[in-house]
């Protein structure tokens, strides 16, 4: 396996810094996305010994399953397989369920399961009594302006939590180049869609397991059971928006370039009166997400 030629000078001197504070051993979270993969790639070049483990959605996923084999025999490692703090977190608030009057038995079941990735990391460590390692994630500066500001103010590292970004500040095109030089796959969602599927299943997660992945599909309905109805509900929205959106310019002298705005101070209505201008837009882009979601 070829690693990568390229680094930076923030990402050489932080994996340099962590290895010698980890002692040469680290814990990689293995989301399956390119970021991830780069990450395990750099990482190689640092470390020792490196303990990769993925937090799976939903256990049974038959895509997931197979790609995580795959790495397991590119990268000749063991990937631990665990179950993320998302599965416990959407059932306890009921996602795609029944009324929660009519679920009393999720609460008598995830009641007492509260846990979140740093108790994972926590029991990783006391399991392979590796109290001071270091874990790396796979997040880059592509992802939005959030992370990115993130990593520049805390120099590419958590050091409350032990984590860190092996290539955070790398352009897209090399992240891109390190993969094709290892000569690795990437996780075969990346076909539909620009990220790897992760998080509670949400409408676009839906349809493309539903169309791609049936037999994951399946075992998605069986933990949730209204995801059907969410397919249903998107797809009316979607036919009816071309109308909404002739309704809304037509309100607004013709203009399409509808917006959600928060207008002045008593103003209800998105985008009604001169709120556009006098308003702040509301960026709508998935840009505000969790630092460490791998």
């Amino acid at each position: 396996m070829i690693l990568p030629t390229f680094t930076t000078e923030a990402t050489d001197e932080l994996c340099r810094d962590i290895s010698r504070k980890s002692h040469r051993c680290c814990f990689l979270m293995c989301s399956r996305g390119k970021d991830s993969l780069c990450a395990w790639l750099q990482c190689k070049k640092y470390f020792d010994r490196i303990i990769p483990f993925h937090c799976a959605l939903l256990p049974g996923y038959q895509h997931v399953t197979e790609y995580l084999d795959y790495l397991e025999a590119m990268f000749n490692t063991r990937i631990l397989r665990l179950i993320g703090e998302d599965l416990r977190m959407s059932l306890v608030r009921y996602a795609y369920q029944r009324s929660p009057w009519e679920c009393s038995d999720i609460d008598d079941t995830f009641e007492d399961h509260d846990y979140s990735k740093l108790d994972i990391l926590a029991y990783l460590r006391m399991k392979f009594n590796l109290p001071r390692a270091w874990c790396a994630v796979g997040i880059s500066k592509n992802d939005s302006i959030d992370r990115l500001i993130y990593c520049r103010k805390n120099n590419g590292r958590n050091e409350k939590n032990r984590t860190f970004y092996p290539c955070w500040d790398w352009p897209r095109s090399e992240l891109l180049n390190a993969i094709d030089a290892a000569e690795l796959f990437i996780a075969p969602e990346y076909k539909y869609s620009r990220r790897s599927l992760g998080g509670v299943p949400g409408a676009a997660y839906n349809r493309i397991l539903k169309e791609h992945f049936p037999r994951d599909w399946e075992i998605t309905k069986t933990w949730y059971p209204l995801a059907e109805v969410k397919n249903v509900r998107e797809d009316m929205i979607d036919a009816n928006y071309p109308l909404w959106m002739e309704q809304e310019a037509a309100k607004r002298g013709g203009r399409d370039d509808v917006r959600k705005t928060v207008g002045k101070e008593g103003d209800g209505e998105r985008g009604e009166g001169n709120g556009e201008s006098a308003g702040m837009v509301i960026p709508n882009d998935g840009s505000m997400e969790s630092e460490e979601r791998g």
